[in-house]
């Protein structure tokens, strides 16, 4: 490895492995990493991802058969957490391929599949303190872009460079630089997913009326509903503190959409899908306004 001075880095780690454990404390002390802190439960890693701002997070894809995925999504979407862009590096038991899809799709930096030497650790690190990939946002994904290219006809998703914390501490910059560069990549990749999430509430209801006029599936709409909850609890999250109260009536007014999708089903009067897609409407042109 390059002579770095990784002595700043703040790091976390999950290796229930005594013996793996062992051999990455050992790897990091060994090229100047400071104390890494070491947790062994599912609560214990979400306080410490919730109290600090790591720059190194290593962790195994479960925990006691519970998926590490949705820390990692709430990490990168900026609702776990100080800091949404740290270094994470899952280790892997098996290359099982439903367990590496779901962990892929919550945004980790790297894998690792065990057993793995301190070498495979440490060149990884190495290449992350030179650079890192750029981030992507879509409508269910906020993470580093894995697309080798993009296919032809399909939607130009922009990437964003964001802070490299290895980087910035390695180099010693100053800390404040480095809070200030993350509020305002975060604040940009807050309203590109606010951009998503306008053209999927206008996809859904689009595709709401179609059902009505076509095939009806009631399954489907109930998978709208849980989908449009999920939008309206998400940008009230990221608009908290700033939200206008014309977007606040709009979220409400989704809000009771989505529960009569799932109340009323089939039987959705024309009346309330006239009332959705004029909501549809608004919630598009008040997510402009919130879009710097």
């Amino acid at each position: 490895m390059v002579s770095v001075d990784y002595s700043q880095v703040h790091s976390l780690a999950v290796l229930e492995n005594p013996i793996i454990r062992r051999g990455v404390e050992d790897a990091l002390k060994r090229v100047g990493f400071g104390p890494v802190l070491s947790v062994l439960t599912v609560d214990a890693l979400h306080n410490a991802m919730a109290k600090t701002a790591y720059d190194l997070i290593i962790l195994p894809a479960e925990i006691g058969g519970i998926s590490m995925a949705p820390l990692i999504v709430d990490m990168r979407n900026g609702r776990l957490g100080p800091n949404p862009f740290p270094i994470i590096i899952i280790l892997l038991n098996s290359p099982d391929q439903t367990v590496v899809r779901k962990i892929i799709d919550s945004g980790p930096d790297d894998l690792l599949l065990i057993p793995f030497s301190p070498k495979q650790l440490l060149d990884r690190l190495e290449g992350f303190t030179r650079q890192r990939k750029p981030f992507v946002v879509t409508q269910d994904y906020t993470g580093p872009d894995r697309r080798s290219a993009a296919r032809p006809g399909t939607e130009q998703i922009p990437q964003i460079g964001v802070p490299n914390p290895l980087m910035a501490r390695t180099r010693k910059m100053p800390p404040a630089q480095y809070e200030k560069d993350a509020a305002r990549v975060a604040a940009q990749l807050d309203g590109l997913k606010l951009e998503r999430y306008a053209v999927q509430v206008t996809w859904l209801d689009k595709t709401i009326r179609q059902l009505f006029v076509k095939d009806m599936d009631v399954g489907k709409l109930s998978s709208y509903s849980f989908r449009l909850r999920q939008i309206v609890e998400d940008v009230g999250v990221r608009v908290k503190g700033t939200i206008s109260e014309s977007l606040a009536a709009v979220l409400r007014d989704l809000e009771a959409s989505a529960e009569a999708l799932l109340s009323d089903g089939e039987n959705l009067s024309k009346v309330q899908l006239e009332a959705f897609s004029r909501q549809s409407a608004a919630f598009s042109a008040e997510i402009l306004k919130q879009i710097p």
